[in-house]
């Protein structure tokens, strides 16, 4: 998750956000909008809504956050952008699409980079990571909050796939993100970029 540093709201492990004391806004009620691509039936969607919740409660109502799911506010490649411009202030994002401000920060998204749940976690606690992180935060002035675990990634097609190979000459319906765009034609396949809110309605 990726929150505008402006905002003055700090996170910690034990902590829920808490503003900077002596902003004006705070005393009338700050309202914050929190975009995202999944649909309102996602894991991800209850727990914004819940922490939504929770971090009004906790600042007695100074905070007040809006969760916007199934790119209400547009697609990935839009509320990053919308990060930047200010019409959104907080977003939940996959590292593809925070690359298009800081390509490294890419790097786990790579096919093959990570081999289980449990390497991901060695990269999420690395100092690599860290320093990945810090470069986008100085490269965009944001702030990335947590590496989340979304599972593996799969290819449906009609047909058998046991090698990177069996994918040449396939149509592939992929994210909007340069990484997704570079595996398909590395194995040979033809891409058809789609936001994910599409997703459910082209299968």
């Amino acid at each position: 998750m990726i929150r505008r540093r402006s905002l003055g709201l700090g996170l910690g492990a034990a902590a829920l956000p808490a503003p900077f004391l002596g902003n004006p806004a705070v005393a009338q009620g700050t309202r914050l909008r929190w975009a995202h691509g999944y649909e309102v039936e996602e894991p991800y969607h209850a727990e914004a809504q819940w922490a939504a919740g929770e971090i009004a409660r906790r600042t007695g109502g100074r905070w007040n956050i809006q969760v916007f799911a199934a790119s209400a506010l547009g697609n990935e490649p839009q509320i990053n952008q919308g990060l930047t411009l200010g019409s959104v202030d907080m977003i939940y994002t996959g590292v593809a699409f925070a690359a298009a401000s800081h390509r490294p920060i890419s790097i786990s998204h790579a096919p093959y980079m990570l081999r289980d749940y449990d390497h991901f976690q060695k990269y999420r606690a690395s100092e690599l990571h860290r320093e990945l992180v810090a470069g986008y935060d100085r490269q965009t002035g944001h702030h990335a909050l947590a590496l989340t675990y979304y599972g593996e990634r799969h290819v449906t097609a009609n047909r058998s796939i046991l090698q990177p190979g069996d994918m040449r000459g396939l149509k592939l319906r992929v994210p909007q993100a340069p990484s997704f765009l570079m595996f398909t034609r590395a194995v040979g396949a033809h891409a058809t970029p789609m936001p994910f809110a599409e997703v459910y309605q082209a299968l």
